[in-house]
Protein backbone atom coordinates (compact mmCIF):
# COMPACT_ATOMS: atom_id res chain seq x y z
CA UNK A 1 0.00 0.00 0.00
CA UNK A 2 2.70 2.45 0.42
CA UNK A 3 4.73 1.61 -2.56
CA UNK A 4 1.38 2.36 -4.53
CA UNK A 5 1.11 5.69 -2.41
CA UNK A 6 4.59 7.07 -3.56
CA UNK A 7 4.18 6.15 -6.99
CA UNK A 8 0.59 7.98 -7.33
CA UNK A 9 2.29 10.77 -6.06
CA UNK A 10 5.51 10.79 -8.16
CA UNK A 11 2.70 10.63 -11.12
CA UNK A 12 0.68 13.68 -9.91
CA UNK A 13 1.91 17.12 -11.52
CA UNK A 14 3.84 19.64 -9.67
CA UNK A 15 2.34 22.83 -9.07
CA UNK A 16 6.33 24.60 -9.50
CA UNK A 17 6.30 27.43 -12.28
CA UNK A 18 8.14 26.51 -15.34
CA UNK A 19 10.85 29.47 -15.33
CA UNK A 20 11.60 28.50 -11.58
CA UNK A 21 15.16 29.77 -10.71
CA UNK A 22 17.46 26.19 -10.73
CA UNK A 23 18.20 24.91 -7.00
CA UNK A 24 22.40 24.26 -6.18
CA UNK A 25 22.44 20.83 -7.43
CA UNK A 26 20.56 21.83 -10.85
CA UNK A 27 23.31 24.49 -10.79
CA UNK A 28 26.34 22.14 -9.93
CA UNK A 29 25.58 20.89 -13.30
CA UNK A 30 24.34 23.70 -15.25
CA UNK A 31 27.19 26.10 -14.53
CA UNK A 32 30.58 24.02 -15.50
CA UNK A 33 28.44 23.02 -19.04
CA UNK A 34 27.95 26.93 -19.32
CA UNK A 35 31.52 27.26 -18.63
CA UNK A 36 32.90 24.51 -20.87
CA UNK A 37 31.62 26.03 -24.00
CA UNK A 38 33.05 29.59 -22.77
CA UNK A 39 36.36 28.15 -22.86
CA UNK A 40 36.23 26.61 -26.06
CA UNK A 41 34.93 29.95 -27.91
CA UNK A 42 37.94 31.95 -26.12
CA UNK A 43 40.18 28.72 -27.31
CA UNK A 44 38.39 29.10 -30.85
CA UNK A 45 39.17 32.86 -30.56
CA UNK A 46 42.70 32.62 -30.03
CA UNK A 47 43.67 30.00 -32.17
CA UNK A 48 42.39 32.65 -35.19
CA UNK A 49 44.28 35.26 -33.66
CA UNK A 50 47.72 33.41 -34.37
CA UNK A 51 46.93 33.60 -38.24
CA UNK A 52 46.22 37.13 -37.97
CA UNK A 53 47.37 39.83 -35.38
CA UNK A 54 44.81 42.53 -36.56
CA UNK A 55 41.54 40.60 -36.03
CA UNK A 56 41.52 39.33 -32.57
CA UNK A 57 37.39 39.79 -31.91
CA UNK A 58 34.89 37.16 -33.19
CA UNK A 59 33.46 40.15 -35.41
CA UNK A 60 36.53 40.88 -37.30
CA UNK A 61 36.91 36.91 -37.65
CA UNK A 62 33.85 36.47 -39.03
CA UNK A 63 34.52 39.36 -41.72
CA UNK A 64 37.92 37.38 -42.66
CA UNK A 65 36.17 34.74 -43.29
CA UNK A 66 33.66 36.55 -45.30
CA UNK A 67 36.76 37.91 -47.36
CA UNK A 68 38.62 34.91 -47.92
CA UNK A 69 35.45 32.86 -49.07
CA UNK A 70 35.21 35.90 -52.17
CA UNK A 71 38.88 35.81 -53.08
CA UNK A 72 38.66 32.18 -53.59
CA UNK A 73 38.08 31.08 -57.25
CA UNK A 74 34.88 30.43 -58.41
CA UNK A 75 33.22 32.32 -56.02
CA UNK A 76 30.71 35.78 -57.14
CA UNK A 77 32.12 38.87 -56.48
CA UNK A 78 29.62 39.62 -54.61
CA UNK A 79 26.40 42.31 -55.26
CA UNK A 80 27.46 45.16 -57.97
CA UNK A 81 26.02 47.93 -54.72
CA UNK A 82 29.34 46.78 -52.70
CA UNK A 83 30.60 50.15 -51.98
CA UNK A 84 34.21 50.86 -53.00
CA UNK A 85 35.57 51.23 -49.53
CA UNK A 86 34.79 48.02 -48.26
CA UNK A 87 36.16 46.29 -51.79
CA UNK A 88 39.08 47.78 -51.25
CA UNK A 89 39.82 46.88 -47.33
CA UNK A 90 38.74 43.61 -48.49
CA UNK A 91 41.42 43.62 -50.99
CA UNK A 92 44.17 44.91 -49.15
CA UNK A 93 43.41 42.48 -46.01
CA UNK A 94 46.47 39.89 -46.19
CA UNK A 95 45.09 36.37 -47.57
CA UNK A 96 46.42 33.24 -45.87
CA UNK A 97 47.13 29.94 -47.32
CA UNK A 98 46.04 28.11 -44.54
CA UNK A 99 42.67 26.37 -44.72
CA UNK A 100 42.37 24.76 -41.40
CA UNK A 101 42.23 28.04 -39.42
CA UNK A 102 38.33 29.08 -40.29
CA UNK A 103 37.89 25.70 -38.99
CA UNK A 104 38.52 26.37 -35.57
CA UNK A 105 35.94 28.32 -34.98
CA UNK A 106 33.25 26.41 -36.16
CA UNK A 107 34.18 23.23 -34.72
CA UNK A 108 34.30 25.41 -30.99
CA UNK A 109 31.02 27.01 -32.29
CA UNK A 110 29.23 23.49 -32.76
CA UNK A 111 30.87 21.77 -29.84
CA UNK A 112 29.51 24.73 -27.67
CA UNK A 113 26.36 24.24 -29.16
CA UNK A 114 26.31 20.64 -28.35
CA UNK A 115 27.50 21.36 -25.11
CA UNK A 116 24.81 23.89 -24.47
CA UNK A 117 22.15 21.11 -25.60
CA UNK A 118 23.25 18.71 -23.61
CA UNK A 119 23.20 20.52 -20.18
CA UNK A 120 19.99 21.36 -21.33
CA UNK A 121 19.01 17.75 -21.83
CA UNK A 122 20.66 16.97 -18.62
CA UNK A 123 18.86 19.03 -16.89
CA UNK A 124 15.46 18.07 -17.97
CA UNK A 125 16.46 14.94 -17.53
CA UNK A 126 18.03 14.79 -14.16
CA UNK A 127 15.97 17.33 -12.39
CA UNK A 128 13.07 17.98 -14.48
CA UNK A 129 11.80 14.21 -12.80
CA UNK A 130 12.60 14.33 -9.57
CA UNK A 131 11.40 18.18 -9.50
CA UNK A 132 7.84 16.97 -10.54
CA UNK A 133 7.78 13.82 -8.04
CA UNK A 134 8.96 16.22 -5.49
CA UNK A 135 5.79 17.76 -3.77
CA UNK A 136 4.99 21.51 -2.43
CA UNK A 137 4.49 22.26 1.18
CA UNK A 138 0.87 22.49 0.09
CA UNK A 139 1.21 19.03 -1.91
CA UNK A 140 2.59 17.64 1.41
CA UNK A 141 -0.06 18.90 3.40
CA UNK A 142 -2.94 17.40 1.20
CA UNK A 143 -0.65 13.76 1.13
CA UNK A 144 0.22 13.65 5.13
CA UNK A 145 -4.08 14.69 5.30
CA UNK A 146 -5.22 12.34 2.64
CA UNK A 147 -2.89 9.25 4.40
CA UNK A 148 -4.32 10.32 7.93
CA UNK A 149 -7.99 10.20 6.42
CA UNK A 150 -6.99 6.69 4.32
CA UNK A 151 -8.12 3.78 6.06
CA UNK A 152 -6.33 1.41 7.97
CA UNK A 153 -4.04 -0.87 6.05
CA UNK A 154 -5.04 -4.76 5.57
CA UNK A 155 -2.06 -5.82 7.49
CA UNK A 156 -3.36 -4.48 10.98
CA UNK A 157 -4.90 -6.99 13.01
CA UNK A 158 -8.27 -6.80 14.52
CA UNK A 159 -8.60 -6.67 18.40
CA UNK A 160 -8.23 -9.69 19.91
CA UNK A 161 -10.19 -11.26 22.78
CA UNK A 162 -7.69 -10.74 25.34
CA UNK A 163 -7.86 -7.04 24.59
CA UNK A 164 -11.53 -7.01 24.96
CA UNK A 165 -11.56 -8.60 28.25
CA UNK A 166 -8.63 -6.63 29.45
CA UNK A 167 -10.77 -3.55 28.58
CA UNK A 168 -13.57 -5.07 30.21
CA UNK A 169 -11.96 -5.54 33.24
CA UNK A 170 -10.34 -2.54 33.36
CA UNK A 171 -13.75 -1.06 33.13
CA UNK A 172 -15.01 -3.13 35.75
CA UNK A 173 -12.69 -1.91 38.08
CA UNK A 174 -13.25 2.15 37.29
CA UNK A 175 -16.60 0.84 38.23
CA UNK A 176 -16.16 -0.36 41.39
CA UNK A 177 -14.18 2.76 42.36
CA UNK A 178 -16.70 4.97 41.14
CA UNK A 179 -18.89 3.07 43.98
CA UNK A 180 -16.62 2.91 46.57
CA UNK A 181 -16.79 6.97 45.92
CA UNK A 182 -20.49 6.90 45.93
CA UNK A 183 -20.47 5.18 49.47
CA UNK A 184 -18.05 7.77 51.00
CA UNK A 185 -19.65 10.49 49.70
CA UNK A 186 -23.00 9.15 51.57
CA UNK A 187 -21.58 8.22 54.67
CA UNK A 188 -20.02 11.85 55.12
CA UNK A 189 -23.46 13.40 54.33
CA UNK A 190 -25.48 10.95 56.83
CA UNK A 191 -22.76 11.77 59.72
CA UNK A 192 -23.09 15.53 59.11
CA UNK A 193 -26.96 15.40 59.11
CA UNK A 194 -26.65 13.80 62.22
CA UNK A 195 -25.62 15.11 65.95
CA UNK A 196 -22.46 14.43 67.15
CA UNK A 197 -22.33 12.67 70.53
CA UNK A 198 -20.31 15.14 72.11
CA UNK A 199 -23.15 17.97 71.43
CA UNK A 200 -25.18 15.39 72.60
CA UNK A 201 -23.24 15.13 75.82
CA UNK A 202 -22.85 19.41 76.25
CA UNK A 203 -26.57 19.64 75.53
CA UNK A 204 -27.32 17.79 78.69
CA UNK A 205 -24.86 19.46 80.93
CA UNK A 206 -26.52 22.69 79.60
CA UNK A 207 -29.68 21.26 80.76
CA UNK A 208 -28.46 19.98 84.13
CA UNK A 209 -26.69 23.22 84.71
CA UNK A 210 -30.11 25.35 84.08
CA UNK A 211 -31.70 23.12 86.65
CA UNK A 212 -29.09 23.40 89.40
CA UNK A 213 -29.42 26.81 88.01
CA UNK A 214 -33.16 27.31 89.01
CA UNK A 215 -32.66 25.11 92.07
CA UNK A 216 -30.56 27.95 93.55
CA UNK A 217 -32.82 30.36 92.19
CA UNK A 218 -34.94 28.85 94.85
CA UNK A 219 -33.19 29.25 97.69
CA UNK A 220 -34.76 32.33 98.54
CA UNK A 221 -38.14 31.03 98.52
CA UNK A 222 -37.15 28.06 100.91
CA UNK A 223 -35.33 30.49 103.45
CA UNK A 224 -38.84 32.07 103.96
CA UNK A 225 -40.37 28.16 104.15
CA UNK A 226 -37.50 27.63 107.12
CA UNK A 227 -38.70 30.99 108.55
CA UNK A 228 -42.15 30.06 108.71
CA UNK A 229 -41.26 26.55 110.00
CA UNK A 230 -39.49 27.76 112.67
CA UNK A 231 -42.26 30.63 113.63
CA UNK A 232 -44.66 27.64 113.76
CA UNK A 233 -41.93 25.28 116.00
CA UNK A 234 -42.00 28.30 118.43
CA UNK A 235 -45.76 28.73 118.46
CA UNK A 236 -45.39 24.86 119.07
CA UNK A 237 -43.04 25.38 121.54
CA UNK A 238 -44.90 28.27 123.44
CA UNK A 239 -48.58 25.72 123.30
CA UNK A 240 -46.42 22.94 124.85
CA UNK A 241 -44.79 25.30 127.32
CA UNK A 242 -48.20 26.50 128.20
CA UNK A 243 -49.93 23.37 128.63
CA UNK A 244 -47.63 21.62 130.86
CA UNK A 245 -48.19 24.98 133.44
CA UNK A 246 -51.16 24.08 133.38
CA UNK A 247 -51.12 20.77 134.15
CA UNK A 248 -49.19 21.53 137.20
CA UNK A 249 -51.45 24.20 138.36
CA UNK A 250 -53.97 22.30 140.70
CA UNK A 251 -57.66 22.99 140.26
CA UNK A 252 -57.07 24.20 137.03
CA UNK A 253 -59.11 21.33 134.32
CA UNK A 254 -57.41 20.74 131.12
CA UNK A 255 -56.99 23.09 128.26
CA UNK A 256 -59.50 22.44 125.69
CA UNK A 257 -57.02 21.52 123.32
CA UNK A 258 -56.13 18.08 124.98
CA UNK A 259 -60.10 17.14 124.30
CA UNK A 260 -58.89 17.38 120.05
CA UNK A 261 -58.30 14.47 118.31
CA UNK A 262 -54.69 13.99 117.11
CA UNK A 263 -54.57 15.22 113.57
CA UNK A 264 -53.59 12.29 110.94
CA UNK A 265 -53.92 11.78 107.54
CA UNK A 266 -53.56 14.96 105.17
CA UNK A 267 -52.92 17.30 107.96
CA UNK A 268 -50.30 15.05 109.75
CA UNK A 269 -47.20 17.17 110.30
CA UNK A 270 -48.16 19.61 108.21
CA UNK A 271 -45.23 21.78 107.36
CA UNK A 272 -44.98 23.81 104.22
CA UNK A 273 -41.23 23.98 103.98
CA UNK A 274 -41.11 19.90 104.38
CA UNK A 275 -43.91 19.73 101.95
CA UNK A 276 -41.98 21.69 99.19
CA UNK A 277 -38.86 19.74 99.67
CA UNK A 278 -40.83 16.24 99.51
CA UNK A 279 -42.30 18.17 95.49
CA UNK A 280 -38.50 18.76 94.90
CA UNK A 281 -37.41 15.37 95.30
CA UNK A 282 -40.22 14.48 93.83
CA UNK A 283 -39.66 16.08 91.04
CA UNK A 284 -36.10 14.70 90.93
CA UNK A 285 -36.84 11.47 90.49
CA UNK A 286 -39.53 12.01 88.12
CA UNK A 287 -36.90 13.79 85.65
CA UNK A 288 -34.70 11.10 86.19
CA UNK A 289 -32.13 12.33 88.33
CA UNK A 290 -32.33 9.47 90.92
CA UNK A 291 -29.25 9.93 92.78
CA UNK A 292 -30.11 13.62 93.76
CA UNK A 293 -33.85 12.30 94.51
CA UNK A 294 -32.59 9.48 96.88
CA UNK A 295 -30.25 11.86 99.01
CA UNK A 296 -33.33 14.30 99.66
CA UNK A 297 -35.13 11.91 100.41
CA UNK A 298 -32.61 10.64 103.16
CA UNK A 299 -32.47 13.93 104.81
CA UNK A 300 -36.74 13.72 105.13
CA UNK A 301 -36.28 10.58 106.24
CA UNK A 302 -34.67 11.81 109.52
CA UNK A 303 -36.65 15.24 109.14
CA UNK A 304 -40.09 13.96 108.66
CA UNK A 305 -40.35 9.77 109.62
CA UNK A 306 -43.82 9.93 109.84
CA UNK A 307 -44.65 9.99 106.07
CA UNK A 308 -45.55 7.05 103.99
CA UNK A 309 -44.71 9.15 100.66
CA UNK A 310 -41.41 9.73 102.05
CA UNK A 311 -40.52 6.06 102.33
CA UNK A 312 -42.00 5.18 99.37
CA UNK A 313 -40.13 7.55 97.10
CA UNK A 314 -37.00 6.77 98.97
CA UNK A 315 -37.69 3.10 97.72
CA UNK A 316 -37.97 3.53 94.07
CA UNK A 317 -35.50 5.77 94.64
CA UNK A 318 -33.14 3.03 95.97
CA UNK A 319 -34.11 0.45 93.52
CA UNK A 320 -33.17 2.76 90.42
CA UNK A 321 -29.72 3.92 91.80
CA UNK A 322 -28.97 0.19 92.86
CA UNK A 323 -30.79 -1.80 90.47
CA UNK A 324 -31.94 -4.53 93.41
CA UNK A 325 -35.22 -4.12 93.90
CA UNK A 326 -34.91 -6.56 97.59
CA UNK A 327 -33.34 -5.98 100.79
CA UNK A 328 -32.75 -2.03 101.48
CA UNK A 329 -35.23 -0.77 98.72
CA UNK A 330 -37.88 -3.99 100.09
CA UNK A 331 -37.35 -2.43 103.77
CA UNK A 332 -38.41 0.97 102.96
CA UNK A 333 -41.11 -0.12 101.23
CA UNK A 334 -42.12 -2.05 104.15
CA UNK A 335 -41.62 1.13 106.23
CA UNK A 336 -43.96 2.92 104.14
CA UNK A 337 -47.31 0.31 104.12
CA UNK A 338 -47.03 0.64 107.97
CA UNK A 339 -47.34 4.17 107.78
CA UNK A 340 -49.93 4.24 105.33
CA UNK A 341 -51.53 1.66 107.56
CA UNK A 342 -51.43 3.79 110.46
CA UNK A 343 -53.14 6.75 108.20
CA UNK A 344 -49.98 9.11 108.25
CA UNK A 345 -51.14 10.22 105.94
CA UNK A 346 -54.12 9.47 104.29
CA UNK A 347 -54.82 6.70 101.31
CA UNK A 348 -56.38 9.93 99.50
CA UNK A 349 -53.03 12.13 99.88
CA UNK A 350 -50.53 8.92 98.81
CA UNK A 351 -52.84 8.12 95.54
CA UNK A 352 -52.22 11.83 94.55
CA UNK A 353 -48.09 11.83 95.53
CA UNK A 354 -48.10 8.64 93.24
CA UNK A 355 -50.07 9.82 90.22
CA UNK A 356 -47.57 10.82 88.44
CA UNK A 357 -45.32 7.45 88.20
CA UNK A 358 -45.03 5.15 84.83
CA UNK A 359 -44.10 1.41 84.25
CA UNK A 360 -40.58 2.86 83.74
CA UNK A 361 -40.52 4.60 87.24
CA UNK A 362 -41.56 1.44 88.88
CA UNK A 363 -45.52 2.01 89.33
CA UNK A 364 -46.26 -1.52 88.91
CA UNK A 365 -43.75 -2.87 91.35
CA UNK A 366 -45.17 -0.38 93.94
CA UNK A 367 -48.50 -0.82 93.40
CA UNK A 368 -48.22 -4.72 93.83
CA UNK A 369 -46.20 -4.32 97.03
CA UNK A 370 -49.24 -2.46 98.44
CA UNK A 371 -51.98 -4.77 96.84
CA UNK A 372 -49.75 -7.75 98.88
CA UNK A 373 -49.35 -5.54 102.19
CA UNK A 374 -53.35 -5.40 102.31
Amino acid sequence: MRRADRHTTRAEPHSRPLLAPPGRVEMAFYQPSCLLAYKLLFWGEVRWNKVGSSERSLPKLMIAMASQNRDTPGHDSGPPHESRPAAAASRRAPTRQNGSAWKTPVIASVVALVCGVGGAWAYLALFGTRTEATPGPNDRSQQTGAERSAPAPDTQEPASVHDVEALKKRYERLTERIDLLSQRIDRLAKSLEQPSPVLHTLQTQITDLQRAVDQVANVPPRLRQLEQRLAALKVELMRLSGRAMGEEAPGEGPPQAANKPPQTGLYAEADPARDATLKLAIGLFREGHYEQAREVLRRLQRERPRDARVWYYAALANGMVSGTWDGATKRLVEQGIELERAGAPSRAAIDEALAGLTRALGKDWLAEQRRQAE
